[in-house]
């Protein structure tokens, strides 16, 4: 009766775990890390092979032109961009290092915020943050974070002049970013200490009243115009480089084009302030924080792939640019642009043009079969709403076909049908996110009229043309389309 086995399991108190956001990092830091020890060796070697000391007894740091000549050694193909975008991602990496609170003003980077930023602004992160702990009861361990959780941190390392974060009007919806991780932390000490008693997000609460705020809704303050761009133009380049095998610069119209989705004319002078940089992320760049994410990858060697692991690939990249070079309506720079805001970028699986021509009508009973189907884009040029040198762009994408389930993180669903009303000069886009119903895109068989589900909007075709009728929600749009082209993979 009296032995060990019979006692009863020990709960631990995070008031005694997590006393200071030092002590915070510090644990989170081996939970990132838990099952990877080897790499946290190697980085951290790596930090002090190539860090700096003001004096003896300071702590050792990587200076920003340290961070830049790192991130320009690793990506010489790409240098320009890199060196460009290399003041804000020093400052990107100091936010994520720093997380789940602010970074302190000053504050350099250290080893371990070094060690924080590499796997937070990775893919690897994912396995912790969006991991589902279950439920107890029926009652959930924990919330379950969002791509907008995602979206709200590129958002808080990017922007500029913050609001600062009144004590005196602090909610629990201020500290969820620290009570996750609270969460996050406590549930591996209980697992290692006392694995039959569970850990609870409501156990973690005193202890997280008893620290800083996290300032998780702290979202004022901009992206800079000047930031935005060197952002964009990095994207672009990666794109162009390592999917389409182009050294040339990015193309400034695309770059004006994104710049006008992330600053409507309204705003310009303020730059991107949080609604709008959130609607834009997760309605038209589902990809962006991806691309950013196989960037560091890269950089620090987790992976030697770029975005799409080859085995998911059906075809090798220098067949898939024969494809593109193919295209008589989209060029190589507006495909970079389509490859960010496609959902999953799955553009990139597709091998062939099945059908080309001045007339949808011409195809309509095979176009009809095709885009019931999953796996299928449809491109087409405007002949209306744009000048002639640079006609609008519109493409129907019906979603990745399931055996690409898991492929990648998005901020929408992989599977849900999409539409870019316009890809260039201005950039509109509409994808149904994760708990929306899936969005179908489908034509009639009869050749005089081509009809979409009711949510994506009708095509019907006058004169041997197709008029492409939109409305979702309180977006209405009209487009008159010439020739097209269908991809399917």
């Amino acid at each position: 009766m009296g032995s060990s086995s019979s006692k009863r399991p020990q709960f631990v108190d995070p008031r005694h775990v997590c006393t200071s956001p030092d002590q915070v990092r510090s644990q989170f830091l081996k939970v990132l890390y838990r099952w990877d020890e080897t790499r946290l060796d190697e980085f951290r070697a790596l930090f002090l092979s190539r860090a700096s000391k003001d004096n003896a007894s300071d702590p050792a740091y990587w200076p920003e032109e340290t961070v830049i000549a790192f991130l320009v050694e690793r990506n010489p193909d790409t240098e320009i961009a890199v060196r460009n975008a290399g003041p804000l991602l020093y400052k990107m990496m100091l936010h994520y290092g720093s997380f789940p609170f602010p970074v302190e003003e000053g504050k350099r980077m250290t080893c371990d915020i070094f060690l924080r930023s590499i796997y937070m602004m990775s893919r690897t992160a994912l396995s912790v943050l969006w991991r589902d702990y279950g439920s107890i009861g029926g009652v959930p361990q924990t919330r379950q974070r969002r791509p907008v959780d995602d979206v709200r941190l590129l958002f808080q390392s990017m922007a500029s002049e913050k609001d600062e974060e009144d004590d005196a009007a602090r909610t629990e919806d201020d500290d969820e970013d620290l009570l996750d991780v609270l969460f996050f932390v406590m549930h591996r000490v209980q697992e290692e200490r006392s694995p039959k008693c569970s850990s609870k997000r409501e156990s973690v609460k005193k202890a997280a009243s008893a620290l800083p705020s996290s300032c998780s809704r702290n979202l004022g303050g901009t992206v800079e115009r000047g930031d935005l761009r060197s952002m964009l133009e990095l994207i672009i380049v990666l794109l162009n480089s390592r999917v389409l095998g182009t050294m040339a610069p990015p193309n400034k119209n695309v770059i004006g084009c994104m710049m006008n989705a992330f600053m409507p004319a309204s705003s310009e002078h303020l730059g991107s302030e949080w609604e709008t940089f959130r609607n834009v992320v997760l309605g038209s760049c589902p990809n962006l924080i991806a691309i950013l994410s196989a960037f560091i990858e890269r950089s620090f060697q987790i992976t030697n792939f770029f975005w799409l692991q080859a085995e998911t690939l059906p075809k090798s990249l220098n067949e898939f640019r024969g494809i593109v070079s193919q295209s008589n309506i989209i060029s190589a720079d507006q495909l970079s642009q389509l490859l960010l805001v496609i959902p999953v970028g799955l553009v990139l699986h597709f091998n062939n043009i099945t059908y080309r021509g001045e007339s949808v009508a011409e195809h309509a009973s095979q176009i009809a079969s095709h885009l019931q189907t999953p796996g299928r884009l449809l491109i087409g040029r405007c002949l209306d709403g744009a000048s002639a040198h640079d006609p609008q762009i519109i493409c129907a994408y019906t979603g990745f076909p399931d055996m690409y389930d898991g492929y990648l993180s998005s901020t929408v669903a992989p599977r849900s049908g999409s539409m870019v009303f316009s890809l260039t000069p201005t950039h509109e886009m509409y994808a149904a996110e994760k708990q929306e119903i899936q969005l179908n895109i489908g034509v009639k068989a009869d050749p005089n009229e081509v009809s979409q589900d009711e949510q994506a909007g009708i095509m019907e075709i006058p004169d041997g043309k197709c008029l492409l009728e939109v409305e979702i929600g309180s977006l209405s749009l009209e487009r008159l389309i010439g020739a097209f082209e269908l991809w399917t993979m």
